[in-house]
């Protein structure tokens, strides 16, 4: 019992609450059996004390080995049983007496029992009303808390809006100054470093100044002498829609890093670009101009250049320079380290910034950080510098060569909508700064520039982004024909193949195969390794080239040989061969080794003439051969291979040294046209 007793007056620590009546039952019932037991061993010890049955035995009982005959009767006999009689009164006395008290004990027990139970319920009350108590002051203590989180959050976004407030209190007072210099200093003279000629001399004959912009023009592949007659900040047409003009945008959008990457480019384009972005971006989203400066060597940069910036820019206009040429790539890849703003906008260093251009890229990309945008490019003429543009656009595409293209978007009636892009020019993008980096930013096995503008819109779609051009954004750029620098260690050719070549082995799974039916030439360039690229590739789990083909280039044509009947140089026995870059589409048949696509054709299942870039040859009713878009008036030829005859129609096509043309069938050499089979590119 001294054993169940510390247990019953524990509760809740060595014995559960629920089973301690079990136990204080299962304690009286071994107690009372241990009383009843005791008892009957008490009565018993009082009558014989002996030690065992043997000592029951008379000596009488002994002697006859237990065995004695019992007598009836007689005094002894009566006596005997009297005493028996008194004995077990006795004894049952005795045990009632014990049972008497172990019912008392029992009694004390369920007194104790109940006690202990009243107190437990107590407790147990008290407990829980504690815990009331206790939860109710946690909560209040919780309460205040958040209040005072708040109320700090409160402080910390009063603090930061005083600080944001006295910086661009700053930044305006900085900028009004740097205005009124601006004025003083005159705009059309700001800031120009005079090379040679700045200013037209009136005394220059007519011949003179063409040759110096003749001189100009081979320079920059722009006439540069033009474009220092014009003001750096001149005032251009504003060519947007007019419902982009009455769209309203957030004044919580982001700010953006410019990023502006140039090699040896002509003060006046350079800096008028950079003018450009400063007046026609609100300062609120402008955080930084960063120019990078591709190891430029040029005469007119240099200290030229650094002073510049520092001394007639604004602050948030900054200087980053290589110490060795980079390329475009890599020198973008270096703008990027540098930038501070949440999204980042590439430009190249010939370009003019439109009214409101800013304000539609950020509104559209910070909805989802995978939309990558560029804005409508609009054309600098690079011989008069005159601006032009339209509410219109043109889409990216691309051509199975991989060079970029421009076609027609499906029509739309929200001119303000974006405009979905299967591919985009390369020059001028915008782009989330975090997404850049997650979804590869550049392959850096590439060098120069060139094919890195289909890599980045093949990747940015297959691997769950997007690509639009928005229309109500519009940047002005120069379109050069040749490039006036030159790739370190290569030329702009061979790293434009090498690149190609990555991008295709990469990206275009099976149909790698059409560029290479193509360009069979490249099959043996030594790319590099893009083992990187194909691991990026997994990790993002992209979607095949396939998929890119069915939902984003919906209706290109696809050169398999379910659409291709003939194909190669389409030539004559007078080794000439139709060639899409010569007057009249004729010129002497490029020889084997000289890898050029000008002559590379395709007769197709549609009964067409098409060539690798997407155009179609079509016969007119004045007997002239031209090169048009390819679609169902392009669809009017037939060719037999054993005749070696090519109609249009029924006219042959005749191909001499001054063109091709329709004529009449008559077998001659100039008629008998055959396909090669084979690309020569």
């Amino acid at each position: 019992f001294r054993l169940f007793i510390p247990m019953l007056r524990r509760p809740g620590h060595s014995v559960q609450v629920k089973v301690r009546p079990l136990l204080v039952l299962a304690a009286v019932i071994i107690f009372g059996y241990l009383l009843v037991v005791d008892v009957f061993l008490a009565g018993s010890g009082d009558e014989h004390e002996h030690e065992g049955p043997n000592s029951l035995m008379s000596e009488r009982e002994r002697r006859h080995g237990g065995h004695v005959d019992t007598v009836v009767g007689g005094d002894d006999g009566a006596t005997n049983t009297q005493h028996v009689h008194e004995d077990s009164e006795k004894l049952k006395a005795k045990t009632m007496e014990k049972v008497g008290q172990v019912e008392k004990h029992v009694q004390r027990l369920r007194a104790k029992v109940e006690q202990l139970d009243k107190d437990t319920a107590a407790a147990r009350k008290q407990l829980l009303e504690q815990q009331i108590k206790t939860d109710k002051l946690t909560h209040l203590i919780d309460e205040e808390q958040e209040q005072i989180h708040r109320f700090r959050d409160k402080v910390d976004h009063a603090h930061a809006g005083r600080d944001k407030l006295v910086n661009k209190l700053k930044n305006d007072r900085k900028f009004i100054d740097f205005k009124e210099k601006v004025l003083r200093q005159g705009k059309k003279k700001l800031g120009e470093v005079k090379p040679k000629a700045v200013v037209e001399d009136q005394s220059l004959s007519k011949s003179e100044i063409t040759r110096l912009e003749d001189e100009s023009f081979k320079k920059n592949a722009f006439n540069e002498y033009r474009s220092r007659q014009i003001p750096l900040d001149r005032d251009i047409p504003d060519v947007r829609h007019s419902m982009c003009k009455r769209k309203d945008y957030s004044r919580d959008l982001p700010q953006a890093t410019v990023i502006i990457c140039f090699v040896n480019e002509a003060w006046s384009t350079l800096f008028r670009t950079v003018w450009s972005v400063i007046n026609r971006t609100p300062q609120h989203l402008l955080k930084e101009i960063l120019l990078v400066d591709d190891a430029s060597d040029a005469d007119w940069l240099g200290e030229n250049l650094v002073r510049e910036v520092e001394d007639n820019l604004p602050d948030f206009v900054r200087l980053v320079t290589s110490s060795e040429r980079l390329g475009l790539i890599r020198a973008r890849l270096l703008g990027a380290k540098h930038a501070s703003a949440d999204y980042m906008v590439f430009l190249d260093s010939h370009c003019e910034a439109n009214i409101g251009w800013m304000e539609p890229l950020l509104d559209w990309m910070v909805e989802d950080k995978t939309r990558v945008v560029t804005p409508i490019i609009d054309r600098i003429d690079k011989h008069s510098m005159r601006y032009s543009g339209g509410p219109s656009s043109s889409r990216g595409t691309f051509h199975w060569t991989l060079d970029f293209t421009w076609e027609m978007p499906p029509p739309t009636s929200d001119a303000t909508a974006p405009i979905m892009s299967p591919t985009m020019a390369g020059g001028l993008f915008g782009i989330n700064r975090d997404y850049f980096y997650e979804v590869g930013s550049y392959d850096t096995g590439m060098d120069g520039w060139g094919g890195e503008n289909l890599e980045m819109s093949f990747r940015i779609w297959q691997c769950g982004g997007s690509l639009n051009i928005i229309p109500c954004s519009h940047v002005g750029h120069i379109f050069r024909d040749t490039h006036p620098y030159t790739i370190p260690n290569s030329t702009i050719n061979e790293t434009f193949l090498r690149n190609s070549i990555r991008l295709a082995e990469v990206w275009m799974d099976e149909y790698v195969d059409v560029f290479y039916d193509i360009k069979p030439s490249a099959r043996n360039v030594n790319y590099g390794d893009v083992s990187d690229r194909l691991e990026l590739k997994k990790q993002l789990n992209c979607k095949p080239f396939q998929w890119y083909l069915d939902n984003v280039t919906k209706g290109k044509f696809i050169p398999t040989k379910e659409t291709i009947k003939h194909k190669g140089q389409i030539k004559n026995p007078l080794n000439l061969c139709f060639d899409k870059g010569a007057g009249g589409l004729s010129y002497q048949c490029h020889p084997k080794g000289l890898y050029s696509i000008s002559q590379a054709w395709w007769f197709t299942t549609y009964n067409e003439i098409r060539y690798v870039w997407d155009m179609c040859l079509m016969g007119t009713s004045s007997g002239a051969v031209t090169l048009t878009g390819c679609g169902a008036v392009s669809r009017h030829w037939s060719f037999d291979a054993e005749k070696q005859q090519l109609k249009w129609h029924d006219k042959c096509v005749s191909l001499d040294h001054k063109g091709a043309k329709l004529m009449p069938c008559d077998g001659s050499t100039s008629q008998q046209l055959s396909f090669t089979g084979v690309m020569n590119a």
